[in-house]
């Protein structure tokens, strides 16, 4: 398995993280989820304020992208991303029941980010936007 970080635009607006895995799998976002964390290095930052997308988008590649809630100040701040811990032997599976290898656990990546989201304006606002820009 790889993991793969990277921006989804050059905005910097979505952070994605993809697993690649060299065996088909049968998951879906809750199996994703609870294989992937997400955890940042700012105790002001809250991940509450992100959308989280778990998405398979083949048999081999499971995706999460990260995307602020709204307004956004994030100053550099670190996002890590890991897979769970193998514990007790409790492995996981390809869809060819072949079990996961240790290697894919405890797997981890990091990105810095940086990103400055204005709120979404409302149709008034707009309207007063380009009136008053209507002006000069």
């Amino acid at each position: 398995m790889t993991m793969d970080l990277y921006w989804k635009n050059s905005l910097h607006e979505d952070l994605v993280c993809d697993l690649t895995f060299s065996e088909d799998l049968s998951w879906g976002p809750a199996e994703i989820q609870n294989f992937l964390s997400v955890s940042v290095d700012d105790p002001l930052i809250s991940l509450d304020n992100f959308n989280f997308v778990y998405e398979a988008v083949s048999p081999r590649i499971m995706r999460l992208t990260l995307s602020p809630k709204g307004y956004t100040f994030i100053y550099n701040v670190t996002f890590n991303f890991k897979t769970k811990t193998l514990t007790n032997g409790q492995y996981d599976f390809a869809a060819n029941m072949y079990r996961f290898s240790d290697l894919n656990y405890d797997v981890s990546a990091s990105m810095n980010w940086f990103l400055i989201k204005a709120p979404s304006l409302s149709d008034t606002e707009k309207k007063i936007m380009d009136s008053v820009s209507g002006i000069s």
